[in-house]
């Protein structure tokens, strides 16, 4: 993500027209897979505990406010997938 801008843009602007959209935002794709991604671990048990709609919505926030940072701001420090991991995963 780092070195494509092109991706980062889709990403904000693919969330963008979802928070235009409030009420759907919950029902779009992105938000379904990965909550039932999270479902799914939550009864193999590799997956923290929670309701799997928020624990996605934190997710994608924090994809969504790193290209933000990454497409306007120099310097800045990619988060890494071992952080993005700890959101979601028990420890081992």
């Amino acid at each position: 993500m780092k070195d494509d801008d092109d991706y980062k843009v889709k990403i904000i602007i693919y969330t963008q027209l979802l928070l235009e959209k409030e009420d759907e935002i919950y029902s779009s794709e992105m938000y379904k897979e990965l909550a039932k991604i999270i479902r799914q671990g939550q009864k193999e048990g590799s997956v923290v505990e929670g309701n799997a709609v928020y624990l996605s919505d934190i997710y994608w926030g924090i994809v969504y406010l790193n290209s933000l940072k990454l497409l306007y701001m120099e310097n800045h420090k990619l988060v890494t997938k071992d952080t993005l991991n700890r959101l979601l995963l028990k420890d081992k």
